[in-house]
């Protein structure tokens, strides 16, 4: 579990009912996960069922490592739980925007070392097609100002990564490279120090 998800009472019964009944048929679970936004549900833009690797026996997965987050990915077939995590993911605005600013810089970093170079058409195109996407396709439009809101700062936030990527291409960017690949590597150490990870780790980039 990430530090700012919780298991619903919902789901934590459904666990031990699940253990309850004997041995469970699978040994990895993916479980929903809900968005909680300004104290409520946000049914849009793709947030939900968004399934997450919560459930599992040691060993049966493979732990991946990314500049943003860290992740679990199966190695098997995995069974699905029906009650969901609530994911505590920012506590406002003001909190959404510090986090997308941490997370685009991060983000920027690797599409830099993999050699991507957006210009001008590109950094429009990403802004516009993910705002239209999430407020109008995925249904931003129906949760009101909370929608409207999520949709702007999602589309804000692609447009950031890829502005950074430019940036840093352009010798214009404040990112110290050298101090985070220093911050990250410290990072992936400490997983890889902890007994309970398996020993197959691989590098993801983040999607979209």
């Amino acid at each position: 579990m990430d530090c700012d998800e919780q298991v619903s009472p919902e789901l934590a019964e459904e666990i031990q009912q699940l253990l309850a009944a004997g041995p469970p048929p699978y040994d990895i679970y993916k479980i929903p996960r809900k968005l909680v936004d300004h104290g409520r549900w946000l049914r849009c833009c793709g947030t939900y069922p968004d399934y997450q690797l919560r459930f599992f026996r040691t060993g049966h997965t493979v732990r991946t490592l990314g500049r943003v987050h860290d992740s679990s990915v199966p190695n098997e077939p995995c069974g699905k739980l029906r009650n969901a995590i609530l994911h505590y993911s920012f506590d406002d605005l003001a909190d959404h925007i510090a986090r997308m600013n941490q997370y685009t810089t991060l983000s920027a970093l690797d599409y830099y070392h993999r050699g991507k170079r957006p210009g001008l058409l590109y950094l429009l195109a990403r802004f516009w097609l993910t705002f239209g996407q999430e407020y109008l396709l995925r249904g931003g439009i129906r949760e009101g100002i909370p929608g409207l809101m999520y949709s702007v700062v999602r589309a804000t936030e692609v447009f950031t990564k890829y502005a950074k990527v430019w940036e840093l291409a352009d010798g214009t960017s404040s990112i110290d490279i050298e101090a985070e690949l220093a911050r990250k590597q410290a990072a992936d150490k400490d997983i890889l120090a902890d007994e309970r990870q398996p020993e197959l780790l691989r590098e993801i980039i983040p999607p979209d």
